[in-house]
């Protein structure tokens, strides 16, 4: 019996220390390492934020650390690792930026147009100022697009004209300026929501430049600006709007009735 507890007694600890072992192995292989953040991504944060004059003060908890991969930064999220391949690399892309409502100050810099796989980009309520760069039109993968509510300015066709893919897009409230709709370009065949409201656009609404909108927009906002004559029968031809807000301009005609 003295034999047997002996022996017993060695066993259990060992089989504890083989369960806890089993048991770290198999967390420890269900976590996933977070890949690094793609440099080039990387370096393009770095330049929008030192575009800004506080951006490295508003942002210094997260995006200051020189070290640390760009998916940790507030406001960024990436997407999961992309391998292109037992050789290749792992790293992960930025999908998303949004950093609305945190008083950020300064230009938007042109370095925002090489993120490739942006998807969403949301910098509304800040203080943002200038034009837009061009650049951005490069964002073939971006479905939202918010910068509502700073004091951007001048046109937005050469920045917005290649979005693509955009679905909702919202520039309202701002210094933004341009004689037609159609400048915006091909972009509008994706739209479902454009709020263009609280701006400074002007000029007469052509056929060309709704009858570019294809048949997903839902609501168009141009309130508050300064566009003038007749309304174009196309307007009323989008069939899937539902909410559309035309206050405050100087449109002349009539609407027609149905």
């Amino acid at each position: 019996m003295g034999a047997f507890r002996n022996k017993a007694a060695s066993f259990f600890p060992l089989a504890a220390c083989c369960a806890a072992f089993f048991l770290f192995s198999v967390v420890g292989s269900s976590s996933p390492t977070l890949a690094p953040c793609d440099s080039g991504d990387q370096q393009a944060l770095r330049e929008f934020a030192r575009s800004l004059v506080n951006g490295w003060t508003v942002l210094s908890s997260t995006w200051s650390k020189e070290s640390s991969s760009c998916c940790s930064w507030e406001g960024v999220t990436c997407t999961e690792g992309i391998n292109g391949g037992a050789a290749a690399v792992e790293v992960a892309r930025v999908t998303d930026l949004r950093l609305p409502g945190r008083g950020l100050d300064g230009f938007i810099s042109s370095s925002l147009g090489r993120l490739e796989q942006l998807a969403n980009l949301d910098l509304s309520r800040n203080f943002l100022r200038g034009a837009l760069p061009p650049e951005l039109s490069g964002l073939v993968q971006l479905h939202l697009l918010n910068l509502s509510f700073n004091a951007l300015s001048g046109p937005v066709g050469p920045a917005i004209a290649g979005l693509t893919s955009a679905r909702f897009i919202d520039l309202s409230s701002n210094y933004f300026n341009g004689t037609d709709l159609s400048e915006l370009g091909g972009f509008t065949r994706s739209i479902q929501v454009l709020d263009l409201s609280m701006n400074r656009f002007s000029g007469q609404i052509s056929d060309e430049g709704i009858s570019g909108c294809g048949a997903v927009l839902r609501e168009l906002y141009l309130d508050d600006n300064s566009f003038s004559g007749d309304l174009p029968g196309s307007l009323f031809d989008l069939a899937a709007l539902e909410s559309l807000s035309l206050s405050s301009n100087s449109f002349s005609g009539f609407c027609p009735r149905g």
